[in-house]
């Protein structure tokens, strides 16, 4: 046993350096006596910044006392890793010297293991990171970040509220609370406090524009309601359209809605958005009432773009109609020759069952029932599916999927975005460098809001989701960090419609679940 949590401390010493320097920690600190306190002890219950943090961190690393050494290094790795670059640490920390018993360890491996996209593991390091200290407000806000990501919003809440009564100035949760709390005045609460201390604490400026965005839009949108469901006549069907592009191949699926006053709007139906997108010609014939601007994370383009939300009086889907729809308006056409005007996410109609089937052309809508919670979070179990279904992780509107792309005899386990409005399906770099056997070569391809880059092609790959195995060829490999770090979490790939095209599936977004069709 000293062998091997040396020979831990010593491989990860190899990186504390880096982190530090990234983070911006003060030379000033020291080792602590032997005897004395370790200054990462506790760490995980945080009421500190970042910076703090992070020179408890580096004096803790140079102690002689080899628990002591571990907490340090692992709360630098926690400050420091995000993606993919948060799987090693959290590999590292499954060896580190006594993490079973070790409350800080066990946190600081649950948030790494929730970035690497090992949301089953990260819940289970959580739960026993709580088990041996329920003031671990780390360990709560991962907790609170699975049951979010499952769709267990109640859950959620209660734990970020724990994460808060430890430490009221705990940023991700604050902002935990802002996306799941129902209540406006309380949401709008948690996103002003968050702005104040987000900055004080360090978070990104990214986000904490976001949240003033957030805001913006709360005190324009004043008491008024949104996606107020008008007529439910389910189960009922919504009929699809192939959008068929190059050779003769579907890339992608659309309906004809009524939005606002137009009517017969052709609308790309997207699992990898989230809410209803226009285009700025539509957004004018709809009637739609401008509200406030914000920047949508994760385009095409940069990365980003500007866009305005206001409000239509109606969507009408079919079987389903809404009154009071929030609408973001782009700044360009959706689609260059005008396919589709709009494209609408699938989250809209939450707490229903889906079933997407090409074959039939048509889209089933049937009610849903929520999932049984409970009133400690701890007790909710977030993963009872049965063995066909595949657990989604919802994350800012996206369905992501546990899933093994292989090339050759490598292989990785990664998340995918489910996204059948991708024509094809697409591999992020850091994906196709982990797998090999591509070809680099440059270019782009069209996207929303602008030109995505393109820097290879991965010639062949298989993908296997849940009871799924496609093989499929000439695959783009482009930069997906944008995405990645609007959920906060690695994704390797988006499965689009050159695999669903041929089989489709059901999806039900009140359990957030997956289960591919035959094809």
């Amino acid at each position: 046993m000293e062998r091997a949590g040396a020979s831990w401390l010593k491989a990860s010493r190899v990186v504390l350096a880096l982190c530090l320097a990234a983070l911006g920690a003060g030379t000033g600190f020291a080792a602590a006596p032997d005897g004395t306190a370790c200054p990462a002890d506790g760490a995980s219950r945080l009421g500190a910044s970042l910076s703090e943090l992070a020179d408890r961190a580096a004096a803790a690393s140079l102690s002689d006392d080899p628990r002591c050494a571990a907490r340090g290094l692992a709360l630098a790795d926690w400050l420091d890793r995000r993606g993919g670059a948060a799987c090693a640490p959290a590999d590292r920390l499954a060896d580190a010297p006594n993490v079973a018993e070790d409350a800080d360890l066990l946190s600081f491996r649950a948030a790494l293991l929730w970035r690497c996209g090992r949301a089953r593991e990260a819940h289970a390091a959580a739960l026993a990171a709580l088990a041996r200290d329920d003031r671990a407000a780390l360990a709560w806000r991962t907790l609170g970040r699975v049951l979010e990501a499952r769709l267990r919003d109640g859950a959620a809440l209660a734990a970020y509220r724990r994460a808060l009564d430890v430490d009221p100035d705990e940023a991700g949760s604050l902002a935990g609370v802002s996306r799941v709390e129902g209540d406006r005045a309380r949401r709008r609460e948690a996103l002003e406090r968050y702005v104040v201390v987000g900055r004080l604490r360090g978070e990104d400026d990214e986000e904490v524009r976001g949240a003033l965005e957030t805001l913006d839009f709360l005190d324009a949108l004043g008491d008024r309601s949104l996606w107020v469901v008008e007529r439910s006549d389910l189960p009922g069907k919504i009929k699809l359209e192939p959008y068929v592009g190059q050779a003769g191949r579907v890339w992608g699926w659309l309906a004809r809605l009524r939005i606002g006053a137009a009517r017969n709007v052709p609308t790309l139906v997207d699992s990898g958005a989230s809410g209803l997108h226009l285009d700025p010609r539509l957004g004018k014939s709809s009637g739609l009432q401008p509200l406030a601007a914000a920047t949508l994370v994760g385009g095409g383009g940069e990365g980003e773009h500007a866009v305005d939300r206001g409000v239509v009086d109606a969507v009408d889907l079919g079987p389903v109609g809404f009154t009071s729809a929030l609408g973001v308006v782009a700044e360009g056409p959706l689609q260059a020759q005008g396919a589709y005007r709009a494209i609408l996410g699938l989250d809209v109609l939450g707490n229903t069952r889906l079933r997407f089937d090409p074959r039939r052309r048509v889209l089933d809508v049937e009610e849903a029932d929520a999932p049984e919670t409970a009133d400690d979070p701890r007790d909710v179990d977030p993963w009872p599916v049965s063995d066909r279904d595949v657990p989604l992780l919802v994350v800012e509107g996206h369905l992501l999927a546990p899933t093994t792309l292989l090339v050759g005899d490598a292989r990785i386990e990664t998340l995918a975005l489910i996204d059948t409005g991708a024509a094809t399906t697409l591999v992020a770099e850091t994906s196709a460098r982990a797998l090999g056997g591509w070809r680099e070569g440059g270019g782009a391809m069209s996207g929303y809001g602008g030109a995505v880059g393109v820097v290879g092609t991965m010639p062949t790959m298989t993908a296997r989701i849940g009871g799924l195995e496609e093989t499929v060829r000439g695959l783009p490999i482009v930069d997906l960090g944008a995405r990645s770090r609007l959920v906060g979490m690695d994704i390797g790939a988006f499965v689009g419609e050159d695999v669903w095209a041929r089989r489709g599936f059901e999806l039900d977004l009140a359990a957030a679940t997956l289960r591919p069709l035959p094809r």
